[in-house]
């Protein structure tokens, strides 16, 4: 992950940066307080299309997919529902592994 102004971008092996990703989006503590002042009860939480790492090999990848999991999981603690996460060059076998 690399910091830029007010963003993040992130950056897989030798590729090129994703596109900037605002900061504020990773701040859970002031969305679930604006989720509350803003009366919704529920949000479902996924990723940023661009980090989803689907550049990555198939190993690599099914790993990246699983901290990401894990990652939507905790977000969806306090009025959210997590996104399943599974990377696309080996979906199959994530899938007949439970690895989502």
């Amino acid at each position: 992950m690399t910091p830029e102004k007010d963003s993040l971008s992130l950056k897989f092996a030798d590729g090129d940066a994703t596109r900037p990703i605002m900061a504020k989006l990773s701040d859970l503590a002031a969305r679930r307080a604006w989720l509350k002042t803003s009366g919704v009860n529920n949000q479902v939480v996924g990723g940023w299309l661009d980090m989803f790492g689907y550049e990555l090999p198939a190993d690599e990848g099914a790993d990246w997919a699983r901290f990401n999991e894990r990652a939507y999981a905790q977000c969806g603690e306090g009025g959210a529902s997590a996104d399943a996460a599974v990377h696309g060059a080996d979906a199959e076998r994530q899938a007949r592994r439970g690895d989502f």
